[in-house]
């Protein structure tokens, strides 16, 4: 292998590999870096395709499996055991989904559907986004009917728990359009397969084509948990301040300390208070052994701050409530990139509401599953709210757009108003503002 013109044997980069991935998977706070174990493997599936003039070809797909994955029970306990990571988690899942309506054809059938279900829809969407945020994979079941003519349900299921259906390779098993074949539970019995279209799979990021997700935690374990042991000590200094170790010392030049001269200075300092008073000798002699300076020491952490905001993608001011060192322009800029990153992850997990659950609940009504409703939401960032309704008053003021009751109804929608009610007439019948006035949706 060449690298900047250089040959490396493949040993030693599979040594390097491994110490990087044996990093990320050390145990008990502690970091370990053996490699032995580690292997730089590539393995190769075969699927089987048919071409237009039916003769078959081969495409050959490839894992990568030279990065060893977190175990998803070792990312929940850095999610609950660090309360700023938590904080961040929480703070993306509530910010990703405000207000919202669903519009489009079908609106109304579609929340005549999820009305039915345990919990409000917004519900499912910030539990999607928690999960996808701390595991990599957030997952959901439809529920249906015995008779699967219509959807009741939608279940969260715990992501620890799922995996998809495995080839006696090991090979995730793909039906003839690349899709996995389904899903298997822990619990359930290993030959019961859940269908794919069944579960909503929740991603926020993913390598290559890799069928599980990344989440914002695992990139941040070696910073967490270095982190956490940063704060133990912190805290062992800062309680050392307050309730510092006493030294005694016994003895001079001209008395020399025997047994029980330090046995009664011991004796006399064991179950000394700050009430008490002691008189001993000159040559007895009784110090502190303070810690370090717990300011200097604080300033190190920090930097694991920083990088745990920085891979969360969250402000720093936004997550701790703090702004002695931003202004307001690098605080707004840092607001706008984090309302595009929220976004971002909204669409990805609404794609997939929309194209498994509302194009079933569609379909199973007998529509047609190419037309489906949307999920629309407010904006993120109040001031982008301001700054659209400037910009619509403008609009108006210059006679570029005419006042009109679809887009009084279009806004009275988007700022969560009551909507007018407006009867369905032949001509306007197949109008998509008159046909979302009973789908519209607020919390």
């Amino acid at each position: 292998m060449k690298i900047d013109g250089k040959v490396i044997e493949m040993k030693v980069f599979q040594r390097l590999i491994g110490g990087l991935s044996a990093m990320l998977s050390g145990s008990s706070g502690t970091i370990k870096a053996k490699s032995s174990s580690n292997k730089f493997n590539f393995r190769t599936r075969e699927i089987l395709l048919s071409k237009s003039d039916g003769t078959d070809r081969k495409t050959l797909r490839t894992e990568d499996e030279s990065v060893r994955r977190l175990d998803k029970k070792k990312l929940e306990a850095l999610y609950a055991s660090d309360a700023s990571v938590k904080a961040g988690i929480n703070l993306i899942a509530n910010h990703m989904f405000p207000d919202f309506s669903i519009i489009g054809p079908n609106a109304d059938l579609v929340l005549d559907t999820i009305s039915t279900f345990d919990h409000d829809f917004d519900y499912y969407l910030k539990i999607a986004a928690k999960h996808a945020a701390i595991y990599g994979d957030g997952f959901q079941e439809i529920g249906y009917s015995k008779d699967e003519t219509q959807i009741t349900n939608l279940f969260v299921i715990d992501a620890k728990t799922m995996e998809f259906k495995k080839d006696y390779n090991g090979v995730t098993e793909i039906d003839e359009y690349q899709r996995p074949v389904g899903f298997v539970q822990t619990g359930r019995p290993q030959d019961e397969v859940i269908p794919y279209d069944k579960i909503l799979h929740f991603k926020l990021d993913q390598i290559a084509d890799s069928e599980m997700g990344i989440g914002l935690i695992e990139p941040l374990a070696s910073i967490i948990v270095t982190k956490a042991n940063i704060e133990l000590g912190l805290g062992q200094v800062i309680y050392r301040k307050g309730f510092p170790f006493l030294l005694g010392i016994v003895g001079d030049e001209t008395h020399h300390p025997t047994a029980s001269m330090v046995d009664d200075l011991l004796n006399e300092l064991i179950d000394l208070t700050h009430k008490d008073e002691l008189v001993i000798p000159y040559y007895y002699k009784v110090e502190f052994l303070e810690s370090a300076n717990a300011e200097k020491l604080a300033s190190h952490l920090d930097y694991f701050l920083n990088q745990i905001c920085a891979g969360l993608g969250i402000p720093k001011p936004m997550l701790f409530g703090t702004g002695e060192d931003t202004n307001k322009a690098t605080l707004m800029g840092q607001l706008v990139s984090f309302d595009r990153s929220l976004k971002a992850y909204q669409r990805l997990i609404t794609r997939e509401y929309e194209r498994k659950l509302f194009r079933q609940i569609v379909k199973l009504a007998g529509g047609n599953p190419k037309e489906i409703p949307e999920l629309i939401f407010a904006e993120i960032n109040p001031e982008d709210s301001n700054d659209k309704a400037t910009r619509l008053f403008k609009y108006v003021k210059s006679g570029l757009l005419t006042p009109s009751p679809d887009i009084e109804q279009e806004i009275r929608r988007r700022e969560g108003f009551q909507l007018l009610e407006v009867k369905k007439t032949e001509k306007n019948q197949s109008r998509e503002i008159p046909r979302i006035i009973k789908g519209a949706w607020r919390h």
